[in-house]
């Protein structure tokens, strides 16, 4: 951790020395800062300030053929000094770093390595990096390459960067793409444990099995795309999501390969349907080998309203109280949102449902503009309600809450 906020500190540096002096002139990327600042109190009474700045360099132009991407933040909260933690890791108070990057790679061309002649399109990415696999929306059953943070239990998806190396190329004006990825190091899901937001129950602490040195994960992913989108994917390393091992006191990550696709198509009055669904296989004593699908429907009339439907079902079902794998396994996602949420006045409302056995969420918030240029704010609440046993000695009790955010960016 000490080395990539080294990393971060001199990338964030370079990139700010860069723009002072018109070194990237030539990129057509806009260097931009985002402040946010959020407040968040809960039905308990217990409450968590949140504020973040963060840099983005997005293909900054090095050399002809060397890019640069990188995401660095600045971070202060209520879980940043010996006060009470909110968010942390299972069995490290550390939580987040106050420094650190999201994305720091660099993009290099196929030509400036003599590889010109072999597609079309071509690059090879090295660094701490987020594939995202999958087409549907808030559960993607085939984006299992990187770990996420759920310190919160918000349905965002806020997938951890990973080091590892990752080319992709295409053929036929990028009609036929194919993608490897591979990543020598393993990281977990992040959970939060003390405070309202605990993934598990008060009291109970659970260590982390996690494998000595490097543990590489391998991707491979190939699509089609023309008047429909499918691709085609395999995983083999270990399962982000961990088992409680009841027994020794800890959580697991086994092995596992995983087979799956995607598929894509506008139907209908500019309705987009996507599907994708997977194969999950284990090694070792825990992981029940299982299916899962999710299918979607997404709408948006004239630039204003938008609306989402996703549903989300494994097979076989788990239920096994001590799975983190059975939060979601038989559930309904809905968005509907209208407005513009850069510019203007914007309401978003989102949920889940599992149907058996039952959980709930649900969001609501309100967004608009300030009299300050580029400054915004948003209002909302959050609703989680279910059955108690169903997520690792978990609660949903306390999860209600009340958020506040202001943004800036420019």
């Amino acid at each position: 951790m000490r080395m990539r906020n080294f990393v971060g500190t001199v990338v964030a540096t370079l990139g700010l020395l860069l723009s002072a002096r018109g070194a990237v002139a030539e990129s057509s990327t806009v260097i931009s800062g985002d402040i946010r600042s959020s407040y968040v109190a809960s039905s308990e009474g217990e409450a968590t300030f949140d504020a973040r700045l963060l840099f983005d360099w997005e293909n900054v132009r090095l050399t002809k053929g060397l890019n640069l991407t990188a995401g660095a933040y600045v971070r202060v909260g209520t879980d940043t000094d010996d006060a009470p933690v909110v968010r942390k890791l299972v069995d490290d108070s550390s939580g987040q770093p106050n420094f650190g990057f999201e994305d720091l790679y660099l993009d290099i061309s196929k030509e400036l390595v003599g590889l010109q002649g072999l597609a079309e399109i071509g690059r090879f990415r090295i660094g701490w990096q987020n594939p995202e696999w999958g087409r549907t929306d808030r559960v993607r059953p085939t984006n299992l390459l990187v770990a996420h943070d759920y310190t919160d239990l918000s349905l965002d998806d806020r997938r951890i960067s990973q080091f590892g190396l990752s080319t992709k190329w295409g053929w036929e004006r990028r009609r036929y793409t194919l993608e490897l990825v591979w990543l020598p190091f393993f990281t977990p899901t992040r959970f939060a444990t003390d405070g309202p937001w605990r993934f598990l129950s008060e009291g109970v602490n659970l260590k982390r099995e996690l494998p000595e040195g490097a543990d590489s994960q391998f991707g491979l992913r190939g699509c089609y795309d023309d008047t429909f989108v499918v691709c085609l994917m395999g995983y083999t390393g270990r399962d982000h999501l961990p088992f409680v091992d009841a027994v020794a006191g800890s959580l697991v990550y086994p092995e596992m390969r995983a087979f799956g696709g995607d598929f894509q198509k506008e139907l209908f009055w500019g309705t987009m349907f996507r599907a994708e669904g997977v194969w999950r296989s284990y090694d070792g004593e825990f992981g029940r080998n299982y299916g899962e699908f999710a299918v979607s429907l997404e709408k948006i009339w004239p630039s204003t309203f938008y609306g989402l439907i996703q549903y989300l079902r494994q097979v076989p079902k788990r239920s096994d109280p001590a799975d983190a794998h059975a939060a979601f396994n038989d559930a309904v996602f809905w968005r509907v949102s209208y407005g513009d949420e850069n510019d203007g006045w914007y309401e978003q409302l989102e949920g889940a449902v599992n149907i058996d056995p039952t959980m709930v969420f649900a969001e609501v918030s309100v967004s608009g503009p300030t009299p300050v240029k580029d400054l915004r704010f948003t209002l909302g609440a959050r609703v989680i309600t279910g059955e108690r046993e169903n997520l690792i000695s978990g609660r949903f009790s306390g999860n209600d809450g009340l958020f506040f955010e202001i943004r800036y960016r420019r």
